[in-house]
């Protein structure tokens, strides 16, 4: 959740955070940026849907909010703050069939079979470690698809403990805009 970042004192913290998207400024401006720069973005926002919360991403482009995806597989941080989402999102773009997952619904293969149709899984995340892009790589390679995954860079602090985490390509290289 690239607005709000991802650990929290408490569940009220996130939930004061989380955006309506029928009445988001986050994604009002991310429309004007996506116009103006024609382009899509994929971006982690905290919903707040019919007095649920939803760890969800809004693919948003010129003309405002085109699809949401909600994380489907929740750890013990999601559980706390999130309801589950329960569908799959895959769109086109640029010729391109596109899926996107969240941070650890790339931990399952049963879930990511779902997207064996797609050409590439837009995937942003807030991992801690290198094991999740390991696991990325090696839902890649049972799939034979691409995975870019956009990590989350800086520290969450809160009163229990500081979650650091890990940004850049492993070759230092910047990736390519579809």
């Amino acid at each position: 959740m690239f607005s709000t970042g991802y650990i929290f004192d408490s569940k009220e913290e996130i939930h004061s955070l989380s955006e309506d998207f029928d009445d988001s400024a986050t994604i009002n401006k991310l429309t004007e940026m996506a116009k103006a720069y024609e382009t899509i973005f994929v971006a982690g926002i905290a919903e707040k849907a019919d007095n649920k919360y939803y760890n969800s991403v809004a693919v948003v482009d010129g003309s405002g909010l085109r699809y949401k995806y909600r994380k489907i597989s929740q750890n013990r941080i999601d559980r706390q703050y999130f309801s589950r989402g329960k569908e799959l999102l895959t769109f086109e773009h640029n010729g391109l069939k596109l899926g996107v997952s969240v941070c650890f619904d790339i931990w399952f293969p049963e879930l990511m079979r779902g997207y064996q149709e797609v050409d590439v899984i837009l995937h942003p995340a807030n991992f801690g470690g290198q094991q999740s892009f390991s696991i990325a790589q090696a839902r890649a390679l049972e799939n034979r698809q691409h995975i870019l995954t956009c990590n989350r860079v800086g520290k969450d602090i809160t009163s229990e403990f500081t979650a650091n985490y890990c940004g850049g390509s492993r070759h230092g290289k910047n990736m390519n805009i579809i």
